[in-house]
């Protein structure tokens, strides 16, 4: 029997939502102010993504 695959959207970005929040209080914390939401998600997805969705891919794939 064929199995259909397909890519949990929603819960990939609502991953990386939880990531960048994370990252941003992280970076606020060192400096000692909000470093804003705008930053955290550059910084975190220039720096980050790529190796975190190389490990995670396999929660978002479902059948």
């Amino acid at each position: 029997m064929f199995m259909v695959k397909y890519f949990d959207l929603n819960a990939e970005t609502s991953a990386v939502i939880r990531e960048i929040m994370d990252y941003k209080w992280l970076e606020s914390e060192k400096i000692g102010g909000d470093i804003g939401l705008n930053r955290a998600a550059k910084e975190w997805i220039g720096k980050y993504y790529d190796t975190w969705f190389k490990f995670n891919i396999k929660k978002f794939v479902k059948e």
